[in-house]
């Protein structure tokens, strides 16, 4: 790192750590924070199928009576692939962020290139 800044150990460790709960804690921090996903929040609620993609995630998914997965495909299918990614880089960058906390949520295949 050729920066002046000190760098943590741990990448998101501002918004992370252990007793943190990922999605009532580290995903809010790391989403709102300028330096962390500030701007991968940005583009997908700037950007309106993204925001039904969220709800749709988020919200239908979470209530629905059929599994998960089955409801979050049909999210996928019913969105457009720019919204898709934008939602896509703003999960990845959360759970770059919140390691710790999302460790399952995040899977041991995410790369984040840390």
């Amino acid at each position: 790192d050729s920066d002046t800044d000190t760098d943590s150990a741990v990448p998101g460790i501002v918004c992370d750590g252990a007793g943190v709960d990922c999605y009532t804690e580290c995903y809010g921090c790391a989403a709102f924070e300028s330096t962390l996903c500030g701007d991968e929040y940005g583009a997908c609620m700037e950007n309106a199928d993204c925001i039904s993609y969220t709800d749709c995630l988020w919200v239908d998914c979470s209530m629905s009576m059929e599994s998960w997965v089955d409801c979050a495909a049909d999210c996928r299918a019913a969105t457009t692939e720019l919204a898709a990614s934008y939602f896509e880089a703003l999960e990845k960058c959360i759970f770059c962020h919140c390691r710790i906390s999302c460790e399952q949520e995040a899977g041991e295949s995410l790369t984040c290139g840390y």
